[in-house]
């Protein structure tokens, strides 16, 4: 009887090593896409902030934001501007949208571009569309999506508030 049994752990054992590889492959696939959840999450973030800041401050004009290390932002919480005038920056908003990551995702890989129609003014819809370069970790993602890394793009709009409401 003895035999048997030993003959059927080393079975479980060889069963158990032949099947490791494939369930550590599953269990890394699946935390790679958690990752990609998360980063998802922080790239609305930033959209959502990004474009809810613009539609209160209302920049003159929109367009793509520089990198988080080249930002000009005139904006000092100490001695703000009693008009508001010092918010109205593209570079503030940006700063503003690249500080809602909260270092969830890479600065460097994220592009956040602010669209403010000519002219906007109360009730305009101010857009702004942030794409993210993810890059995956598990090997097999890599090799079945493109460079082995995912182009996330969100998009958020808000209405100009009404200055006086705030």
């Amino acid at each position: 009887m003895k035999a048997k049994r030993q003959e059927r752990g080393g079975q479980s054992i060889l069963e158990f090593t032949l099947m490791l590889p494939v369930l550590l492959v599953i269990l890394a696939g699946v935390l790679d896409l958690g990752r990609l959840f998360y980063a998802y999450v922080a790239v609305a973030d930033v959209a959502g902030e990004g474009a809810g800041y613009a539609a209160a401050f209302l920049p003159p004009n929109g367009g793509s934001c520089p990198d988080p290390d080249d930002l000009v932002c005139p904006y000092d919480p100490l001695n703000p501007d009693p008009q508001g005038d010092d918010r109205r920056f593209l570079d503030c908003t940006c700063q503003r949208a690249y500080a809602a990551t909260t270092g969830a995702v890479d600065g460097e890989r994220l592009g956040v571009e602010l669209t403010v129609p000519a002219g906007a003014a109360f009730g305009s819809q101010i857009t702004a569309t942030v794409r993210y370069t993810h890059v995956l970790l598990t090997p097999v993602l890599n090799v079945i999506v493109p460079e082995g890394s995912m182009t996330l793009q969100v998009h958020a709009r808000e209405n100009v508030v009404d200055p006086s409401t705030e």
